[in-house]
């Protein structure tokens, strides 16, 4: 055996890594896909390793964006000769990013100013917790968590300033149920999207994480000038594992599944597994949990960061097969959209609860499926 050292960026961690030796050793050949050198960084890649992977990186920098493309490959990236992420490349999306994430920060000040407070969810709330660089996390929205008694008031608010919602937004079937939010409200000149939340996640989160819970346990950090509220890590990593089950656990699920990696690789020990077990069992979510973890297991995290008892051995059919299948998507990182029918398929077989299947079909067969509508 030999040793390669292994760098992960986001905590400065060196680590040795046992590399067979063979006439052709080929560091990948454990891993779908790019996540050996996402998971594991300091793995080298050859020129020929680069080119059969460049496809799939081209889909993965599409959804994630090349900043943060850039950061998680490190010096592998360069290897790939793809001129999207190329130093000026990076910095135009920097700016961009920036730029947005500072009107959204704006806006968060004026609705905090008003007097409604709020709980700031998701990408928002991660890029500013666990990034070194928030622009480094592309971010489409922000999302806000109020309570019942503030909805009103704060749409009443932000429709007096121009945003109108925008019901344009198209959720693919299947999955959880989505009661969570409203149609994004778009700011007048069309360059803010807020998304408002009256539970922290679409059922069946939301029976056992209260919207009472997040506010309870939430923290303020400083975004530059802004004071921001967010969620705790521990409910953090809670909403992007089930985001992921949310988002069909496709490509739509990417951003979330970095940034769980990124909690399990640096924030650990602020995870508290044993909340997150009670509050899937109580809420009815434990086999989309199991499946998350058990695909980050596969994607390479280390399993000693998990909880073992929480991942499901899938054997024999049908599940087995599913599984091995998404394994597959997430290693050409989605090159054919899932269907309806492997949709429908693989929430029922990995990561989604019989009653959630049955109240979801009911739900999409509903004229009005708004939160507020039932």
């Amino acid at each position: 055996h030999c040793t390669v050292i292994a760098w992960r960026p986001f905590s400065g961690e060196v680590t040795l890594l046992p590399v067979m030796n063979e006439p052709s050793p080929s560091p990948l050949a454990d891993g779908p896909g790019l996540w050996p050198l996402i998971t594991c960084p300091g793995i080298p890649l050859s020129e020929q390793q680069a080119e059969t992977l460049r496809p799939v990186l081209e889909r993965f920098s599409k959804r994630i964006k090349p900043p943060l493309t850039v950061h998680l490959l490190g010096e592998n990236a360069a290897v790939f000769g793809y001129d999207d992420l190329s130093p000026q490349e990076v910095e135009k999306h920097l700016l961009g990013h920036r730029f947005l994430r500072h009107k959204r920060l704006q806006w968060a000040d004026f609705i905090a100013a008003k007097g409604i407070e709020t709980v700031v969810l998701k990408g928002m709330a991660t890029a500013h917790d666990i990034y070194p660089d928030p622009d480094l996390r592309h971010m489409s929205d922000m999302d806000l968590l109020v309570r019942r008694d503030d909805l009103g008031p704060l749409v009443t608010l932000l429709k007096a300033e121009g945003f109108k919602f925008h019901s344009g937004s198209q959720v693919p079937p299947w999955g959880l149920i989505t009661d969570a939010s409203f149609p994004p409200l778009i700011s007048r000149e069309g360059d803010v999207n807020i998304d408002i939340h009256i539970h922290p996640d679409d059922y069946p989160v939301h029976r056992s994480l209260s919207t009472a819970a997040v506010f309870a346990d939430s923290r303020v950090i400083e975004a530059g000038t802004t004071r921001l509220r967010i969620p705790s890590r521990t409910h953090l990593m809670l909403l992007a594992i089930t985001n992921a089950g949310r988002d069909k656990s496709e490509k739509l699920c990417l951003k979330g599944l970095i940034d769980a990696l990124l909690f399990i690789e640096n924030f650990a020990s602020d995870i508290d597994w044993d909340e997150i077990e009670t509050l899937a069992t109580e809420g009815g979510f434990l086999k989309p949990l199991g499946c998350f973890l058990a695909l980050v297991t596969r994607l390479g995290v280390p399993p000693d960061h998990l909880p073992q008892h929480l991942i499901p051995h899938y054997r024999g059919f049908p599940a087995a097969g599913e599984f091995e299948r998404l394994i597959g998507d997430f290693e050409t990182m989605f090159e054919t959209p899932p269907s309806m029918l492997t949709r429908l398929r693989r929430e029922t077989l990995l990561t989604a609860e019989w009653r959630t299947i049955w109240l979801d079909l009911w739900k999409n067969a509903r004229p009005d499926s708004s939160p507020g509508s039932s």
